[in-house]
């Protein structure tokens, strides 16, 4: 059998050295598929206000999961902090 410590060695690695352009091309493609889903709500009479809404609800659940993964599955100790993703959410209808 492998040693488990070789493959972390080899994931940090990587993730060291390519994460910066994989992070960069995935928001690219969040940018693409919010550009397209905002193109087809338009076509289908959709008025942009309810595509808003819609496209903030999705980024605060989003966002929320990935704090709760990123800090171990606790409220209490959320990666970004209850009070700064309230904040962040605010922030981001007022935008």
């Amino acid at each position: 059998m492998a040693d488990g410590g070789g493959m972390a060695r080899r994931r940090s690695e990587w993730t060291r050295r390519y994460g910066p352009c994989t992070a960069m091309l995935l928001v690219q493609l969040f940018y693409a598929l919010v550009d397209v889903a905002q193109k087809t709500a338009n076509g289908l009479g959709m008025r942009p206000i309810v595509f808003v809404a819609y496209r903030q609800a999705v980024a605060a659940a989003t966002l929320l999961i990935a704090s709760l993964v990123a800090g171990g599955c606790s409220l209490r100790q959320m990666a970004v902090g209850s009070r700064a993703f309230a904040l962040v959410f605010a922030a981001s209808l007022a935008t």
